[in-house]
């Protein structure tokens, strides 16, 4: 989960201003969006914060990496964790996306 100088201006600048919950929302969205930072989902490439960062693209571990990451530079104290509830969740080829 380590952050590149680059990976943490480039959070900065995603997150903006307003609270903790406020701005890992906006990097979230800012994410998944595509627009600004695009970010390619890819199956079988699972990636460290930093490689993901560099190539745009990995797994759903590899965003998770990231984004934690991401969040870590702007002062969040965020881990993963396996949720063990299962939520309402859909398919999109080989994505699984839970809501």
């Amino acid at each position: 989960m380590a952050v590149t100088p680059e990976m943490a201006v480039v959070a900065r600048d995603l997150a903006g201003a307003g609270t903790e919950i406020e701005r890992l929302d906006r990097l979230r969205r800012t994410l998944l969006d595509g627009k600004t930072f695009s970010f390619e989902y890819e199956k079988d490439s699972t990636f460290t914060s930093a490689e993901a960062f560099e190539a745009h693209h990995g797994n759903c571990v590899s965003f998770t990496n990231l984004f934690i990451a991401l969040g870590r530079s702007l002062g969040s104290r965020l881990q993963a964790a396996l949720i063990l509830s299962r939520g309402l969740s859909e398919r999109e080829g080989d994505l699984v996306i839970t809501r």
